[in-house]
């Protein structure tokens, strides 16, 4: 795919990045590389940080004022499209125009407010069943990140299996750095999650409890992202609160440290679309537990210790048995560099311009 003109609507890079904006950024940065004959308008919000997109002849930037997800993108986005005549229109999100002048691609990484609706609310899961659901009925891709993911979009949402590609994540270097080792004295254990319940990190905090009353000493936990407040209620219970540290929002480079440092990973999530955590975790060689479920089953199955997320003592059994096992954490950690291999975002840039030919050459 050569001389080609691609519209990236990339509206959900902020000055704090999630896990999307991260997906939408390193695309960019590739693509500007990999295929640099091609010309890429990139659409952002008005709080996009000019600095964070890549310098390249082949990249233009153009700001709006519409809000992603908001009622007005419906509208605006199409005309858009249309004066800036692009010969594909890329959606790194879920939402992408029912309607428009030129072939759409967009992303869905998962159904988590239609399959695990208590981590949204009913106005989210009618989005999905209407707006994404219309969306992806006309588009001529969507792309999903894992095979789990490309099933429910089949039987939930009832788009074709023929216009569907999965397409997996990649990982960011920095998480192999050995040169960013953290600022935490006490070894821990460590969480990625947010608020939503699905993640389950009550679960967790049963299972770190049961250790304590185990006898397990030495060892904190450290919980990265911002919580409900059940979870802030437990964490601050009498019996956790002197080992539990709830970090809230974290940058990029702490992170990074965070994993590289941590004893072990658990992600008790009760439904992941890809579970980039897990990578991560894999790419800075430590050993993970996680749920034998959803989209981690599939990916990370033989580099994790995957148990069910819904049995805290059998969380604090794995746990336990990791944390006491030197040779055994050893071993899972060099399996889950060799996983972390296979994962790279030039390969899922390369991929993802390689679905583009698919729709722009009539593969």
């Amino acid at each position: 795919m050569k001389n080609k003109r691609i519209l990236i609507d990339a509206r959900c890079l902020t000055a704090h990045m999630h896990g999307i904006a991260r997906v939408a950024l390193r695309f960019i940065e590739n693509a500007v590389r990999i295929a640099p004959d091609n010309s890429y308008v990139v659409l952002t919000g008005t709080g996009t940080p000019a600095a964070l997109l890549p310098k390249a002849p082949c990249l233009n930037v153009e700001t709006t004022g519409t809000k992603l997800y908001g009622l007005a993108e419906r509208f605006v986005i199409p005309r858009i499209i249309k004066r800036i005549a692009p010969d594909l229109y890329y959606s790194p999100t879920c939402f992408a125009p029912s309607r428009a002048a030129c072939p759409v691609v967009f992303s869905i990484y998962d159904l988590i407010y239609i399959s695990a609706p208590s981590s949204g609310s009913l106005l989210r899961r009618i989005y999905f069943n209407t707006v994404v659901k219309k969306a992806a009925k006309n588009a001529a891709r969507v792309i999903t990140d894992s095979n789990y993911v490309a099933r429910e979009l089949n039987s939930r949402l009832g788009i074709p299996e023929k216009k569907i590609r999965t397409v997996y994540l990649g990982v960011d270097e920095s998480f192999g750095d050995a040169a960013k080792s953290p600022d935490v004295e006490t070894p821990y254990i460590l969480n990625v999650s947010n608020r939503f319940p699905h993640k389950n990190t009550a679960a967790l905090l049963r299972a770190f409890e049961i250790l304590l009353e185990k006898g397990l000493r030495g060892y904190k936990l450290i919980v990265v992202g911002e919580q409900n407040a059940a979870v802030r209620d437990v964490a601050g219970g009498e019996r956790l609160r002197p080992h539990v540290e709830l970090a809230g929002h974290v940058d990029d480079e702490r992170l990074a440290g965070l994993m590289r440092g941590a004893s072990l990973f658990v992600l008790p999530s009760r439904y992941e679309g890809f579970g980039l955590p897990v990578l991560e975790a894999a790419r800075a060689g430590v050993p993970v537990v996680a749920g034998d479920n959803t989209a981690v089953a599939e990916l990370f199955r033989d580099c994790a210790c995957l148990v069910d997320m819904d049995s805290p003592p059998a969380i604090a059994g794995a746990m336990e048995r990791i944390l006491a096992d030197g040779e055994e954490r050893r071993r899972m950690a060099a399996r889950g560099l060799e996983i972390a291999k296979k994962f790279s975002w030039e390969k899922m840039t390369r991929d993802v311009l390689s679905v583009f030919d698919e729709v722009l050459e009539g593969k």
